[in-house]
């Protein structure tokens, strides 16, 4: 994942270079990680991973998700795929990118990931080329969570 990217970026590379022989702190360690980060980590844009230490740093929120699709044909012979993510049991403050997957013949393939916040619920609708087998959520666990229930 973007996430588990950037920390272990910066636990082989910036962090022993800036902080050897020196205790680095949280912050520093933030620090470094927000010099690594990628445009679609910046949940709350502004350039900083308070989100992200927030939640998996300072307190111990753990989500569950649940997905429910459908999936229609167009009449172009592709799919429309009708999508809805809900998270729960977290705070209002909670923020974190879900990633979703199709599998085409077997083959999972991820399609991106959807920014969710609070205990709310993501509804959107994309054009496919053609049917997947399913929609999953969270294929690789890529995001802790205490449950995540699929169609």
């Amino acid at each position: 994942t973007a996430t588990t990217e950037i920390y272990t970026l910066s636990l082989h590379d910036a962090l022993p270079i800036s902080y050897r022989g020196k205790c680095a702190s949280t912050e520093d360690f933030q620090a470094v990680v927000e010099k690594h980060m990628r445009p679609d980590m910046d949940l709350d844009h502004n350039g900083h991973m308070d989100w992200f230490f927030r939640e998996w740093v300072y307190r111990n929120e753990i989500p569950s998700y649940r997905l429910d699709y459908s999936v229609s044909d167009t009449a172009d012979g592709k799919a429309q795929l009708a999508l809805k993510i809900s998270q729960q049991d977290v705070s209002q403050s909670f923020k974190m990118r879900v990633p979703v997957y199709v599998d085409y013949d077997g083959k999972l393939m991820k399609m991106g990931t959807v920014p969710i916040a609070g205990p709310s619920t993501f509804e959107t609708s994309i054009k496919l080329v053609k049917h997947p087998r399913r929609v999953l959520i969270n294929a690789d666990d890529e995001v802790l969570a205490t449950a995540v229930a699929q169609k």
